[in-house]
């Protein structure tokens, strides 16, 4: 997800800092991508609507914890 389609979603970036709980400045100084864990916020109060990235999905579990890793088998 870019940090453009996350405000368009919402209207405006103040109104995706409510949502988010933060202040709107700081979604000013995201880059082009919102941070890991703020995708998943997005995508959680989006109800899918807008997805996280591949990329975060194998790093960080949906409550915020490092997910478990699959043992190899022999």
């Amino acid at each position: 997800m870019n940090k453009h389609d996350a405000i368009k979603f919402f209207g405006t970036q103040v109104k995706l800092a409510a949502v988010l709980g933060i202040k709107q400045h700081t979604i000013s100084g995201w880059g082009d991508s919102p941070p890991e864990i703020r995708q998943l916020q997005i995508e959680k109060a989006t109800g899918g609507a807008l997805k996280a990235n591949e990329s975060i999905m194998g790093k960080i579990s949906v409550l915020g914890k490092p997910a478990k890793k699959k043992a190899k088998t022999a």
